[in-house]
């Protein structure tokens, strides 16, 4: 967050010198930008400077952060069909099944499927391409690029689904939840 969006705002400024009017240009710079993101970048700045004057590196906070109106919106997950048409659609694709089912049934987050090592599960039907479970024909790691194509591009629009990683870790705590799990146990 700093280096991407607060550095590049206020380069060299002092802390103290920031004015609420830098705040509101930072906000139209980044109009493109998701309004959580933009909201990240303003909580960031907001503890640095609270920080600062907690410090004492400066004597006050110079100036008003206020968040953007973020819209609200519902985690989408697949319901129990959904989810066995993606299966059944990832079949044909043994990366494409793997992540579906590492997502959907184990909870994982994309980076934590690209970091899964055969040395991590329990009984490997181990392939010899590479340490990884999930890599190319080479054994070189899938990017998390790669990853998105075959479910978003492929998988899903066989299965006639809505596309996303992150949708099979909101499927697996949602179906846990309908199967009556505990929320602390889902957490």
């Amino acid at each position: 967050m700093f280096r991407v969006h607060l550095a590049k705002a206020f380069g060299d400024t002092r802390l103290d010198a920031i004015t609420t009017e830098d705040v509101h240009r930072l906000k139209a710079v980044a109009h493109g930008a998701r309004a959580e993101t933009v909201n990240n970048a303003l909580t960031t700045l907001s503890v640095v400077l609270k920080t600062a004057a907690e410090w004492g590196v400066i004597d006050r906070v110079p100036c008003a952060i206020k968040l953007l109106k973020a819209p609200t919106s519902e985690a989408s997950f697949y319901d129990f069909d959904e989810f066995e048409r993606l299966v059944g659609a990832a079949r044909s694709e043994a990366p494409a099944l793997l992540v579906v089912l590492l997502g959907g049934e184990a909870g994982l987050r994309c980076g934590e499927m690209m970091a899964l090592e055969w040395t991590d599960v329990d009984r490997p039907a181990r392939h010899l391409r590479g340490p990884r479970v999930l890599c190319d024909g080479a054994g070189k790691p899938l990017t998390q690029e790669v990853i998105q194509v075959l479910v978003r591009r492929r998988t899903a629009r066989r299965a006639n689904v809505k596309p996303g990683i992150h949708i099979l870790r909101h499927t697996f705590c949602s179906h846990l939840a309908m199967r009556g799990a505990p929320a602390r146990a889902i957490q």
